[in-house]
């Protein structure tokens, strides 16, 4: 096993998928899924911030964060934060691999865990959030209605957004954009 450095600039985020359907499959039927079925029929587990953060308030996020000291390794960050932010248990979570290592623009260095609820999960929120939510995986295949570009250590990076109306009671949609919708994208280009 490769040794991680923790340290302050590493943070790890889950990418959890739930079958629109069924809700949760095994590892087994989730391949199957994948080799059969149209990616439509997944989701993913977004959050809102907490309004009240000094960091990123508002904004949609993967559940994730910093690595601590307790953590073992990035996939223990993430399911760590996990459990804190909305409350789902490692034992609900099957880990898939790992999606596209990236840099946010603060030059935070992030690695997304990709995980399969393989039981039915139940939120509990943190105070660190004001909504947990689902969005279908497809969303990502689509092209993006926005893109502005950043330079981040010296390498330009493009910046999606992307909008999800969740139903039409909704006036405005969701905007999901920057290192979410970056990392979401790449982790869709692995498995499709």
């Amino acid at each position: 096993m490769q040794t991680q450095k923790k340290h302050l600039s590493h943070a790890a985020v889950a990418v959890i998928l739930i079958h629109k359907k069924h809700r949760y499959c095994s590892k087994f039927k989730f391949e199957k899924m994948l080799s059969y079925e149209k990616k439509e029929n997944f989701n993913v587990v977004l959050t809102v911030r907490a309004s009240h953060l000094v960091k990123h308030p508002g904004e949609v996020a993967l559940p994730g964060g910093l690595m601590e000291e307790v953590d073992v390794d990035f996939t223990n960050t993430a399911l760590r934060e996990t459990r804190e932010e909305i409350g789902v248990s490692s034992k609900c979570l099957y880990y898939l691999g790992d999606g596209k290592q990236t840099i946010s623009k603060y030059g935070v260095t992030v690695y997304p865990k990709v995980f399969l609820a393989t039981s039915i999960i139940e939120y509990d929120i943190n105070e660190e959030v004001d909504t947990v939510f689902e969005v279908p995986l497809s969303l990502f295949l689509q092209k993006p209605h926005k893109i502005t570009h950043a330079v981040v250590n010296g390498v330009p990076i493009d910046i999606p957004f992307y909008d999800y109306l969740p139903s039409q009671e909704v006036a405005e949609p969701i905007v999901i954009w920057g290192l979410t919708a970056r990392i979401l994208r790449d982790v869709l280009e692995c498995i499709v």
